[in-house]
């Protein structure tokens, strides 16, 4: 696995996130020493769900006395906040049925 430029600043709970590389494009989410349970509880949650709207587990990563990293792969999709500021809706107003 190679880790590459910085993608963000910081990732929304305040780790680094990283470009990288394991077996095509992946994202490398670095957590610090002072956030192991972070890290684990993250860990854990990646490791049960599994669907295709979520990003996709890749694996973790514990360097003794280093960082802690997960792996995951890239999303490509618009996101949420930018959908709902293009106000282009998803359904057509008119096809959606009331059973």
């Amino acid at each position: 696995m190679t880790c590459g430029k910085r993608l963000v600043d910081g990732g929304s709970f305040g780790h680094s996130v990283h470009a990288g590389r394991w077996h095509g494009d992946a994202v490398v989410h670095v957590f610090g020493a002072g956030q192991v349970r972070r890290y684990l509880r993250q860990v854990r949650a990646l490791t049960q769900v599994r669907h295709e709207n979520l990003v996709l587990y890749m694996g973790a990563a514990v360097v003794e006395g280093g960082p802690y990293s997960i792996v995951t792969n890239p999303v490509r999709a618009e996101s949420l906040s930018s959908r709902l500021v293009s106000h282009t809706p998803l359904v057509a107003f008119f096809s959606v049925f009331f059973v």
